[in-house]
């Protein structure tokens, strides 16, 4: 009897020691892309984007930020921020942090910053506008009128 249960013992070892990851790695630690891509806005033509990026600057060096869009006008800031998802749990904690931050730097600015995926989407579409020169200033403070009302909506 003792025979046996030494081959179950030695299989057992062998098999644990052979199922063992042997790098530094975790096998579970999600792949992380640390690469935030920002979208450098020109002011070619339509209002200067220079407080939409340096927001993008600011707010890139934050942990956590997966995502960032912002879009000025001459009254206005409107940012949409991606959070990643382990970071969703203080949600209000981080947008309140954020938004004391821009709102100190941006004192001449009205700040409106949202973590709500809608506000990325349509801020991402007004982004792309600007780039490609298809607005006028009037239709970038319509969208952008549009999209601050967005963001006072409660979903």
């Amino acid at each position: 009897m003792s025979f046996i249960y030494r081959i179950l013992l030695i299989v057992a070892l062998l098999t644990i020691t052979a199922c063992m990851n042997n790098t530094n790695e975790f096998a579970f630690e999600p792949v992380r892309n640390d690469d935030l891509e920002l979208t450098k806005l020109s002011s070619y033509g339509i209002y200067d984007q220079n407080p939409a990026n340096k927001a993008k600057d600011m707010l890139s060096k934050h942990d956590g930020v997966s995502r960032l869009r912002a879009v000025n006008d001459r009254n206005d800031l409107v940012i949409g921020v991606g959070v990643r998802q382990h970071k969703r749990f203080s949600l209000k904690e981080i947008e309140n942090e954020m938004r004391k931050e821009l709102n100190e730097y941006f004192s001449d600015l009205e700040v409106t910053i949202s973590t709500d995926k809608k506000i990325l989407l349509e801020l991402k579409k007004l982004e792309e506008g600007i780039e490609n020169d298809e607005l006028t200033n009037e239709q970038l403070e319509e969208k952008l009128t549009k999209i601050k009302r967005l963001s006072k909506e409660e979903t």
